[in-house]
């Protein structure tokens, strides 16, 4: 694993979606079998939106019960078992970063939905033998911001695509309102952040030889749902703070408040960003050029 590759895995492992999430499993007893998709969604669905936005995006996609999914950057693996579970879906799900990786075929073996789901751990722009050729559908949510290598993703996406398949992204792009504004939730400073504006991104799918049939920026869903996260936030930061100081809490007290206040900061960061249009979130579909014909509805 490259360098690179490892600044990534660690930045995952190190959210505390993933420490408490692996705190649970390792706990076991009731704790774990009380865990469920929607119980799960605060922490498996590593994207804005959780699992709201994982169900608008399978509405706009209007995804087929029984379509072949290949997952690129499935993280713990909750947009997987969702489209196993609702969309009776079979679902390749591809993480870069082993532990994720562990932890998300973990829960899929507990909630039973292994028949339906196969975890591999590989590098998302990979040119793997994975039922190459045989994908419905190429799903990409919120990991192509981090991808450096975009000409390699999207190559690859589209040698996983059986005739008539699509690919399809819940993600963002560079904006024309001016620097990012750090930290967010995929990165502290930029450092493991690899943006592409709209013409960048046009630009390499046409290199893999796709194009873009739909694109649509989602800014005010977007900001609908950071606005209820930083309202439930606001909440839990004042509650714990009214407690009393932080060295009369309980042991790790301090340090739950300090996780909380780190992620409304990304939260605040995240609705500034896309209001000022430094970000633009946006669902997105690319079918190869032989397909493109009768899908084309480019906002």
């Amino acid at each position: 694993m490259s360098d690179y590759e490892h600044k990534i895995s660690n930045h995952w492992i190190n959210r505390d979606n993933y420490k408490n999430l692996m705190t649970t499993l390792e706990r076991g007893g009731a704790s774990v079998d009380d865990l469920d998709i929607d119980k799960l969604s605060s922490r498996d669905q590593m994207h804005a939106g959780l699992l709201d936005a994982t169900k608008t995006f399978v509405e706009w996609i209007d995804l087929k019960p029984g379509s072949s999914v290949l997952d690129l950057g499935s993280g713990l693996g909750g947009s997987a078992r969702f489209l196993a579970s609702a969309c009776k879906a079979t679902v390749t799900a591809v993480d870069l970063c082993p532990e994720l990786n562990e932890a998300a075929a973990r829960i899929t073996r507990h909630l039973g939905l292994d028949d339906m789901i196969d975890h591999h751990c590989m590098d998302v722009t990979a040119h793997c033998d994975l039922k190459t050729g045989g994908f419905d559908l190429v799903w990409i949510q919120h990991v192509d911001m981090q991808v450096a290598n975009k000409s390699e993703l999207y190559t690859c996406a589209a040698e996983h695509l059986a005739k008539g398949g699509r690919i399809v992204w819940h993600d963002w792009l560079a904006g024309p309102g001016g620097p990012v504004i750090w930290p967010l939730f995929w990165s502290a400073d930029g450092e493991i952040s690899f943006l592409a504006d709209r013409e960048e991104f046009t630009n390499l799918l046409k290199s893999a030889g796709l194009e873009i049939s739909r694109l649509e920026p989602i800014p005010d869903l977007t900001t609908s749902w950071f606005e209820k996260s930083r309202i439930g936030l606001s909440r839990v930061i004042s509650k714990m703070r009214s407690s009393g100081s932080t060295s009369s809490k309980p042991a790790g007290m301090g340090s739950k408040l300090q996780s909380f206040e780190s992620l409304a900061t990304e939260v605040d960061n995240a609705l500034i960003n896309i209001r000022e249009e430094r970000l633009i979130p946006f669902f997105g579909e690319a079918c190869p050029y032989e397909n493109i014909s009768a899908r084309r509805t480019v906002a």
